[in-house]
């Protein structure tokens, strides 16, 4: 290296050589030297380079496809999901057996689920009193392990603040000090913030209303803000998500990216939430494809019971090139022989090992023009 420059391509012929300038650590080309380097047409690299400045590659695919594209992450008048609104999850034939409250059993266990990610330090004593607070709430309003669900609107759901106000109520009805006073006082302290500055994300009646069938759900703006923020909004989601699906007469597809996220923080209901939505699924004639690239979230000691199970209920795994330590985290979950760990390590892009059942294959994903442009700006190299 000489003069702040370094050769760091040539071709075997000595043909073409990139001289590229190395300053602070930091490699800079131009978009001819990328060209040459990736072997493209420099207009197609002037493209990826205003998409990793772009935001909505998704959005360009969902309106191509005539979708819903609701962007969560910007909250407010973009739209709310009321984390207190129950999901359904309970088909004609439990209801008719009269196991209608494993509804609002399990969404009592949702609620302690999207609490532990929204603050990953709660203690036990705090989350048990939230629950029992949450119930409180849901009683005010007419709700209990008795009540006919399927009249409910949106709006006959308490929101955060009825939450709040239950809460707040019960600290000032115990005049003396107690234990379990200064257990409410710690909650009030934890979701005070939910119905203040966060109000746009998570303390309303739901007000979004997906009208096509295909609906792409983006928190994009929240990606590098507060991670447990950004976590909680993501499980919200998902459950709402999740709702959409249990129409038995409709087939559907729930496809959840970066799932490794609900995972983090070995939150193990969130774990146990999103195992159950893979397992109940095929209940409601849904297929689900969960997405990751971060395996050894799926293995972390408090989640692994779950992490493994999301992995065996899947009926196909379609595996991407991924870095040592990740195949090895892989390996916890599904047999792989070492031809197999070695080959994943190098796969390039498109190359991918497809294992259905016994039969494993390796392939190569070849994308068609019209494919490409469905990924508008976001079409890969």
């Amino acid at each position: 290296m000489e003069n702040g420059k370094i050769v760091i391509y040539r071709t075997a012929d000595g043909e073409t050589s990139i001289d590229v300038k190395l300053e602070n650590d930091t490699v800079w080309l131009t978009q001819a030297q990328m060209a040459e380097l990736f072997q493209k047409d420099q207009s197609v690299i002037a493209r990826h380079i205003r998409n990793v400045f772009k935001e909505g590659e998704l959005e360009e695919m969902t309106n191509l496809y005539g979708g819903d594209f609701i962007d969560l992450g910007k909250g407010g008048e973009y739209g709310m999901i009321n984390p207190l609104e129950i999901v359904l999850d309970s088909d004609e034939d439990e209801l008719k057996e009269g196991l209608g409250y494993t509804v609002l059993t399990r969404s009592l266990q949702t609620q302690k689920a999207f609490i532990k990610y929204y603050d990953p330090s709660i203690e036990e004593d705090v989350l048990t009193l939230y629950s029992e607070m949450i119930q409180e709430t849901y009683r005010r309003f007419g709700i209990d392990f008795d009540t006919d669900f399927t009249k409910f609107t949106s709006e006959d759901y308490p929101t955060f603040r009825d939450v709040y106000a239950t809460v707040r109520g019960k600290i000032l009805s115990m005049p003396d000090r107690s234990h379990e006073k200064d257990i409410l006082e710690k909650l009030e302290l934890k979701i005070r913030p939910i119905v203040k500055e966060l109000k746009y994300y998570f303390d309303g009646h739901t007000t979004i209303k997906p009208n096509s069938n295909f609906i792409v759900f983006n928190i994009r703006e929240l990606m590098n803000s507060d991670s447990n923020i950004r976590n909680a909004l993501f499980f919200n989601i998902l459950k709402y998500a999740w709702s959409l699906t249990l129409d038995k007469s409709v087939n559907t597809v729930l496809a959840v990216d970066e799932a490794h996220v609900l995972l983090g923080g070995n939150n193990a209901l969130g774990a146990e939430f999103l195992a159950q939505v893979q397992r109940r699924s095929r209940k409601y004639n849904t297929g689900t494809i969960i997405i990751t690239q971060q395996p050894s979230d799926f293995c972390a000691p408090d989640v692994l019971m779950h992490g493994k199970a999301i992995f065996d209920n899947a009926s196909y795994y379609l595996v991407m090139g991924l870095k040592k330590q990740a195949v090895e985290d892989l390996g916890f979950l599904i047999d792989l022989n070492d031809n197999e760990k070695e080959g994943i390590k190098r796969y390039n892009q498109g190359e991918a090992l497809l294992v259905c059942g016994s039969r494993r294959m390796q392939i190569n994903v070849i994308l068609t023009d019209a494919e490409l442009d469905s990924f508008g700006s976001g079409g890969g190299l």
